[in-house]
């Protein structure tokens, strides 16, 4: 439930901000994948949490990488973070 809430947050915010950086490449299918997988690995938190960091980490790490446009594509980053310091493993 949290991963779904936070991918429509974090694209739907994204295509927003998307509107107002023109220099930046088209916000598009690609774009939205790449936060849906990251947003999709908060599913592996409660039992790899820290698989479930890296795979918040890898799809948003392309997605700089491709210059796509800038919003809070961080946040499942930040939920996986939390996780990992909360259940001691750092």
């Amino acid at each position: 439930m949290l991963a779904a809430v936070l991918a429509a947050v974090m694209v739907g915010a994204t295509a927003i901000a998307a509107q107002h950086q023109p220099e930046r490449r088209p916000f598009g299918f690609l774009a939205v994948t790449l936060i849906m997988l990251s947003a999709a690995a908060l599913a592996w938190r409660s039992t790899r949490p820290v698989g479930a960091l890296v795979g918040t980490i890898v799809p948003i790490w392309i997605y700089w990488a491709a210059n796509f446009p800038g919003g809070p594509v961080f946040l499942a980053q930040l939920v996986a973070l939390v996780t990992v310091i909360w259940t001691g493993r750092r």
